[in-house]
């Protein structure tokens, strides 16, 4: 049954034959001896996920945003080099957490939209790496973590619209404008408390690789070392880091366990809180930590607008932490947007 789905080449067939094989896995697992039938089937799968992940048809809807952009290199054209970068940092928002939250809550309601049915989560190679559960249990009551899984996914498709419009033509217009140099970045760095003294170098090198559009260079060096600042931050809130198993031994604990300490919970902003794990651990998000740890990005993947928002993130989370550097430029956009639109508030950009 199996192969015969297989010769018949379009998607929907390719998803039956990784089912049905996989079935055939699990029953020879019963049955001694069949390890190489396993090992050949299991190869056999890998192969048609690869193929089916790049014969999967990408759907897209067309959205004019030349007003926005017009609007974004308005604001950016009467700034300098320093108050540009601010406004790139600062002032470009995260997804709203309570926003998010009321779009799922609405999309669980309409029938084939969520509320019901689950989605399943494939990889970057096609492999299945998670599947979400339906929101609403029997009798409309709500599954707390399948409508948090839902949360992650929809913020991640916000991440994803606010990387192509405000993020990727903000950065253009910098690049072109401006000569972003390693002083200016190492300003930034050197005044973020959530920059470890010892890996300033690390930021350093990995912010500037992604001004000049090497995300593969600035991800493999930033992602570890924001799992680093989060670990330390959550030391700051009062949390340990370290798990003591049975033998004595201190292991450290993964990003997301971090991440879902109460004290870690009770300091960071909600909105904050939930880019970071959908940013970094979330396997129905970007899960780039995970990704990059384990070696599954591909050379072309390390150039979507994923990588690119989380290179973004990455400037932000330091810049979010400059104390007195940010206030004192934040006023000076503030006070430059002002007078740009001066008698015309419903064009001002509000403070973030």
């Amino acid at each position: 049954m199996a192969e015969r789905t297989l010769n018949e080449q379009n998607a929907g067939n390719l998803m039956r034959s990784v089912h049905l094989l996989k079935d055939v896995v699990n029953i020879l697992k019963t049955i001694t001896g069949t390890e190489a039938e396993r090992k050949e089937i299991l190869k056999k799968i890998d192969a048609i996920e690869k193929k089916m992940i790049s014969e999967m048809p990408v759907f897209s809807a067309k959205h004019d945003n030349s007003e926005t952009v017009k609007q974004l290199i308005r604001q950016l054209e009467v700034l300098d080099k320093e108050e540009a970068l601010c406004y790139f940092a600062s002032f470009i928002p995260l997804p709203e957490k309570s926003g998010i939250e009321e779009s799922v809550t609405k999309s669980a309601d309409v029938i084939g939209f969520g509320g019901l049915f689950p989605v399943g989560i494939l990889g970057k190679d096609g492999k299945a790496i998670a599947k979400s559960r339906p929101i609403k249990k029997s009798g409309d009551e709500i599954d707390s973590a399948a409508f948090q899984e839902s949360v992650e996914r929809r913020t991640s498709e916000v991440m994803g619209y606010f990387a192509q419009i405000m993020i990727g033509n903000t950065l253009h217009y910098i690049c072109s404008k401006f000569e972003v140099e390693e002083k200016d970045i190492r300003e930034i760095v050197k005044n973020s408390i959530i920059v470890p003294e010892d890996r300033r170098e690390a930021y350093v090198k990995g912010l500037m690789a992604g001004f000049s559009g090497d995300f593969l260079t600035a991800l493999s060096i930033l992602v570890p070392q924001v799992e680093n600042s989060v670990r330390e931050l959550a030391l700051e809130c009062g949390e340990p880091v370290y798990n003591l198993n049975e033998d004595g031994i201190e292991e450290i604990k993964t990003m997301h366990a971090v991440l879902e300490l109460d004290g870690v919970k009770e300091h960071l902003d909600e909105d904050f809180l939930l880019a970071l794990k959908t940013v970094f651990c979330s396997k129905f998000g970007f899960n780039m930590r995970n990704d990059i740890a384990h070696g599954l990005l591909s050379d072309k993947q390390f150039q979507s607008f994923h990588a690119l928002y989380t290179w973004w993130f990455i400037l932000k989370i330091c810049y979010m932490f400059c104390g007195k550097l940010q206030v004192e430029n934040r006023i000076k956009v503030n006070d430059k947007l002002r007078k740009l639109f001066e008698g015309k508030s419903e064009d001002c950009v509000p403070d973030a």
